[in-house]
Formats: structure tokens, sequence, C-alpha cells
């Protein structure tokens, strides 16, 4: 009985895992066609999500993210006429190439010009021929930036790259000093012309990799660097506080000594302590906390430290032990910086030159390359879009499906709790079949007992009925 009862409730959860994938393929199929029919009239599916990208946007309109108007910069349509053609001609690498060329030979002919003619211009030789090779780069120079800013149309999309304003600050410079209109203490800007060829750094990939480099490194390498000068500000006031009197007086001893004792002898030697400056030794290199500081930063650079700042202290003091301060001084101060905190540095460059540039910085490239990646960028978020509305309807009659198969499971699951307890029910009646069976059976054999004492047939009783 049990057996059959477990045959009919598999029998039925058959049917009913049958049933639930059917309606699952069924759905299934529908949604892989609706997009195909929903293809022709996208209206319906925007209509249909109108009302909640309605609701969403106005929720988020007054908390606009920071970066949106500089999306929308970015992603300025070209509204001047040729702004396209220009854009394209202006970064193809042709025109890129002889800019660069331009750059380079504008540079030359400066070099040119400081080495053959370097004097004022009322006396120069060549006044001429150096006023007309200006005049010629400094032009063609204003029409590449015009070329720039058309092609960005004069937006923010020209203005956000920091190379731009370079340019744009050099090239007008330019154009000032060449109309005349730099005069008197603004003439000095004129020297700024000279930084002209920090242009080409824009256009080549490897020299521009450096600059963007050095440029990143700034933060760190100024943590170095403030540690650098705090160790020189330490060591340069112990050198104003030890040998700022030293040479005082106009002259110093040169200690010597040669042999041992008692037969060493000791040709010790006067020499001026007067620099070439009129100063005393001590007062010129460690007179002040700024000049000791000088001291130590030639110390740093190797420029003949050795020679005229380290063995006067070395050989000239009148103790025996000074000259073992004045080495561990110096010797000590060479290992801190030079050795260590300046590889701290190189350390410091290398790591920004080898780290892979911010995308921030990675995406100042061109504005044709911005222009190119907004567009990409409206491609991917337009098919993302599509394959989000398809997957939300394709979730929904998922959570139908998984909807109608969890009732079909609560259902199967009612039908088994009933069919257990008729089980039960059917056991119990089991049960009291076997017990009065139990009874009849002592009944039937108390009866034959008497009929035998009673000498009674057992034919005449009616135990086999009882048995049956």
């Amino acid at each position: 009985m049990a057996a059959a009862i477990i045959a009919i409730k598999n029998q039925r959860e058959k049917k009913n895992r049958a049933a639930v994938s059917s309606e699952t393929s069924e759905e299934e199929d529908a949604m892989d066609g609706a997009p195909a029919m929903a293809a022709p009239s996208p209206r319906a599916g925007a209509g249909a999500r109108a009302p909640a990208a309605g609701s969403s946007s106005q929720s988020s309109a007054p908390q606009e993210s920071p970066n949106a108007a500089m999306a929308c910069c970015r992603n300025t349509a070209d509204v001047l006429p040729f702004q396209k053609v220009v854009r394209e001609v202006y970064h193809s690498n042709n025109v890129q190439i002889f800019v660069a060329v331009l750059i380079t030979t504008n540079f030359l002919c400066t070099i040119a010009e400081k080495e053959i003619d370097p004097f004022p211009d009322d006396i120069k030789q060549f006044a001429t021929v150096w006023f007309i090779i200006d005049q010629v780069f400094t032009w063609c120079f204003v029409v590449e930036l015009i070329a720039n800013m058309y092609g960005a149309a004069f937006s923010c999309n020209f203005w956000n790259s920091g190379w731009n304003l370079f340019d744009f600050v050099i090239v007008l410079i330019s154009v000032l000093s060449s109309t005349g209109a730099l005069q008197g203490p603004l003439s000095m800007l004129k020297i700024l012309r000279a930084f002209r060829v920090f242009r080409l750094f824009k256009r080549v990939p490897a020299l521009n990799k450096i600059i963007t480099s050095l440029f990143r490194a700034i933060p760190g390498v100024m943590n170095a660097f403030i540690i650098m000068v705090i160790i020189m500000s330490i060591y340069a006031i112990i050198g104003v506080e030890v040998f700022r009197d030293f040479g005082e007086g106009g002259t110093f001893t040169s200690i010597q000594q040669l042999g041992v004792e008692p037969y060493a002898s000791y040709p010790n030697t006067t020499v001026s302590s007067v620099t070439m400056r009129g100063f005393y030794y001590g007062e010129e290199y460690f007179g002040t906390f700024m000049r000791a500081l000088f001291t130590l930063f030639q110390v740093l650079t190797g420029e003949s430290w050795a020679e005229m700042v380290a063995r006067p202290l070395l050989f000239g003091y009148p103790s025996d032990s000074s000259w073992f301060f004045s080495a561990f001084y110096f010797s000590s101060y060479i290992v801190v910086m030079q050795i260590v905190l300046v590889n701290v540095v190189v350390a410091v460059l290398l790591d920004k030159f080898v780290e892979e540039p911010p995308k921030d910085e990675a995406g100042e490239a061109s504005e044709e390359d911005e222009a190119a990646g907004a567009a990409r960028a409206a491609d991917k978020a337009a098919a993302h879009e599509a394959v989000a509305a398809a997957a939300a309807d394709k979730a929904a009659s998922a959570a139908a499906v998984a909807a109608r198969s969890s009732s079909s499971s609560e259902v199967t699951r009612l039908e088994y709790e009933a069919l257990r307890k008729e089980l039960g029910a059917m056991h119990e009646k089991l049960t009291g079949v076997s017990e009065m069976r139990t009874q009849l059976d002592v009944l039937s054999a108390s009866i034959e007992k008497l009929a035998q004492a009673s000498s009674m047939p057992a034919a005449a009783l009616p135990s086999s009925g009882l048995n049956a």
C-alpha cells in the first residue's frame, strides 16, 4: 500500500515538473521573439519605461553629478562650419609631424641667432633676417593655434588641456613681442619664446610620458626634498656652532706629525685663511645659517668640496680630536644626503615613470579621440539600455514562471501531506485488524479446550468459522 502511494506521488510530481518546464520554454520563446517584433517600433518600449525614467530624472535633477558639466563639455556637437574637417585634418599624423618639425626648426634658428648675433637689436648684424624668421614662425604658430581652437569650437574641450593652455600663452607672448606691444619691464617676457620647444612634448609620446611622469612625481619628491632640507638645516646649525671662528685672525696652522714619539717632528705650517672674497675661512663658509646651508649644498653637488671646504678643517685645528669630528661631519653628511636621500628621489621618479597614467590624463590626448570616444560611449549606452530592457522583461517573465512553479510546488506539498495522513489512518486500521485476529485466535483456543472438557465434538464448534 505504501509503495502504491509513493508511486502515485512520484507520478504527480513528474506531471507538475513537465507542466512548469513547458510554460518556461513558452515564455523564453515569447521573449526571444519580442525584440524582433519590437524593433521596428521602439516607441512602445520607450513609452512603457518613460514614467520610470521621467521620475528618475526628476528626482536626480537637483543632485547633478559634479562631472556632468565636464561630460557635457566633452560631448559638445560640431556647431561650426567644417569643424569636424578642421579637427580631423589638424589631428592627422602628417599635420602633427609638420608642426613638430616647425617647432624644432624654430628652436634651432633661435640657437643660431644667439650664437651668431647675440647683441641688442640696434646693433645686430643680421637684424632683418632674424626679424623675418621670427615673424614667419610666429604667424605659423598662430594659424596652428587657431586651427586647434576651431576644431574644439573654442569651447572647454580646448581649455581643459594643460598643453593647449601652454600653447596659447606662448603664442600670445610671441604675437605681443612681434607687434612691439611688450615694452619696458614687460619686454622680459620675450625670453618665454625660448619655451616654444616645450610644445614639442605634446606631440612626441615618449617625451610627453617623461614630462607627465615628472609632474605626477612632484608630491612624492616634495616629501623627500622636505626631509633633505631638514637634515641640511641640522648640519648647517652644527657647522655654524663649530666652524664659524675657524681662521679668525687671518691665518691658521696646518698641524703635521712626522714619525713617532720620541723621534717625531712637527713641521707645522702657517697658512692664510683669507679667501678670494676677503673673508676669513670660517666667516665665509660657515659664518651664518644661510652661508652654511649653501656650503652644504656645494658639498652635495660634489664641486671641489673636499679641497676647498673639508681639508682645511681636517688639518687646521689645534686639538688632536678635532680632525675626527670634521671627518665624521662631512662623511656622515655625504652618506645620508648623497647616497640615501638622493636615491630615494630617484626611486620616486622611476616609480612614477613606470606607473600607468591615470585615465583622466590619458584621456586628454586630443579632441578627436574624445569625440570618437564620446560617440562610442553613446552607442554602448544605447546598446546597454536595450540589453537592460530585454533583461528586465526576461526577469519579469522568469519571476512569473517562478511564482507559478512555487504555487505548483505548494499544491504538491499539500497533496503529499494528505496522502501521508491517509496512509497513517490505514496503518492504524490494519493494526486494529491484526489485534482483533489475535483475540479471535485466543477465543477459538479457549472454545476448543472447553469442548474437549465437556466431550463435545470439535466439528460442532464454530472455531473454523472464527479462524476464517
